[in-house]
């Protein structure tokens, strides 16, 4: 934002399980790299959680 005056912004701490809640319909699921896990016998993937481009949550790597 670009301007003559001085202005604050507010910022506040984001909870990830929060807007999951409440923002579940906005949230974006992406599963990622499908692979074999040898001690469950199992195809498993990697899960990734954003809303708008901001990750809330990524489980693998």
């Amino acid at each position: 934002m670009e301007t003559t005056r001085l202005y604050a912004r507010c910022l506040a701490k984001i909870e990830p399980e929060w807007l999951e809640q409440v923002g579940a319909h906005l949230v974006k699921r992406h599963v990622y790299d499908p692979h074999w896990e040898k001690k469950t016998g199992q195809v498993r993937a990697w899960e990734r959680g954003t809303l708008h481009g901001l990750v809330l949550y990524a489980s693998g790597r």
